[in-house]
């Protein structure tokens, strides 16, 4: 009697499984979105680069620094290097490989979103970590060199505009960035399981 009441459930499964619509795996899809981000990778690590030249660069023109500002410059630059080479290998994924096949197109896409993602979540909290790093050194400055609290509401208030001008907009942009690459991934996970559903 058990036998026959597993048979009907299984025989019932099986029918309500045939009348699932099959899922339409563009692998056409992901194989370009694969490529776009070797390419975008490619370009990224070329920008990241680039962000290296003004900080070491104006570490050997002879400007006038007081040692705070120039121990906080010697400092940032080695910071943007560290983050950089941070940042390439993150993009490593996808910088250089070409797939040998839809799995591995699928594995590497979405292991580069998921490095995306932390991409976009250190530039999200550098913005407003920086903020505050530069008012920190402007105010040990001011301090150190015996200058004015005068100097210091001037400087703290360019802070507080630079801050809002291009900090808090770098802020919003990482953010939504890591919320697009969050959802990409989620799409391309739920493609894979789906996909190996049929």
């Amino acid at each position: 009697m058990t036998s026959n009441n597993e048979t009907m459930q299984n025989d019932a499964l099986g029918a309500l499984w045939q009348q699932q619509a099959p899922i339409d795996v563009d692998l056409r899809k992901v194989e370009r979105m694969a490529k776009s981000q070797q390419i975008k990778q490619r370009f990224y690590v070329f920008l990241d680069l680039l962000t290296m030249l003004p900080a070491w660069g104006i570490l050997f023109l002879d400007l006038q620094f007081s040692q705070t500002i120039r121990v906080f410059l010697s400092l940032n630059a080695v910071l943007i290097t560290v983050m950089v080479l941070f940042f390439i290998k993150l993009r490593w994924v996808s910088l250089f490989h070409s797939a040998d096949s839809t799995s591995d197109y699928h594995t590497r896409l979405l292991k580069q979103l998921h490095n995306n993602v932390k991409i976009a979540f250190y530039n999200k909290h550098s913005a407003w970590l920086a903020t505050i790093i530069i008012a920190l050194v402007f105010t040990i400055d001011v301090f150190a060199e015996g200058d004015g609290q005068a100097l210091l509401i001037k400087q703290l208030y360019l802070v507080a505009v630079m801050g809002f001008l291009f900090m808090l907009p770098w802020y919003i942009w990482a953010h939504k960035r890591q919320r697009r690459f969050e959802r990409e991934a989620q799409n391309i996970e739920t493609m894979l399981v789906e996909g190996g559903a049929n």
